[in-house]
């Protein structure tokens, strides 16, 4: 839903800098509201037939918000590459065969769970390293969170890269942690890619309790 979508993005705004990229993603978000209803009303008037959503809390909710039809839930899917090199992201990261791999899949900022992972991190004590896979913000962010949790030395990076060689790199993990927060109705209502990707690593998973 589009209105999910914009809050979405105005949270996402509002963890950037002051910048280029704060303003740019500000200015769309207006159009992308008018957009959203532009597109809602334009559909009441010719009539729907058929909803399909990726989730049965966002088909739920569009039920409750725009009445019938009931949405079709249809879940997205990733294929699992074949021959998965499961010792690529031990090697990536350079981890010792005794450390315990933890992979976090989240997103950077507010909700995405980051200090619900080091914390976990700090928990669970030495001998287990934190592997944040996709990693596209300053690391400063994360380490900071790390730094005072007084683990900064267990965590390590992955930068973003095409999705099988980030299901590879998934695969070689000991727990996936999907620990985002459900701060607006994107993250309540929709299914994250990111389980999917874990699914076809066949690592086991931690995640949060959203619907």
């Amino acid at each position: 839903p589009g209105d999910c979508r914009a809050e979405h993005i105005l949270r996402r705004t509002a963890d950037l800098r002051d910048g280029a990229r704060r303003r740019a993603l500000a200015a769309v978000l207006p159009h992308l509201v008018r957009r959203a209803d532009a597109v809602r009303r334009e559909l009441r008037v010719r009539g729907i037939d058929r909803v399909v959503t990726g989730s049965h809390a966002a088909a739920a909710d569009l039920l409750s918000r725009f009445g019938d039809p009931a949405p079709h839930v249809v879940r997205d899917a990733v294929a699992a590459p074949r021959g998965l090199d499961r010792a690529r992201l031990r090697v990536r990261v350079g981890a010792a065969p005794s450390e315990r791999l933890l992979a976090w899949r989240g997103l950077p900022g507010h909700g995405g769970g980051l200090d619900a992972a080091v914390r976990a991190l700090r928990i669970l004590g030495p001998g287990h390293r934190l592997v944040l896979v996709g990693w596209s913000r300053p690391r400063e962010e994360a380490e900071r969170v790390a730094t005072a949790e007084g683990v900064a030395d267990r965590l390590a990076f992955v930068a973003p890269a095409p999705q099988g060689e980030v299901v590879e790199l998934l695969s070689g993990a000991d727990l996936a942690l999907l620990t985002g927060e459900p701060v607006d109705g994107a993250a309540r209502l929709v299914t994250p890619a990111a389980l999917f990707e874990c699914l076809a690593a066949g690592v086991p998973i931690v995640a949060s309790d959203l619907p």
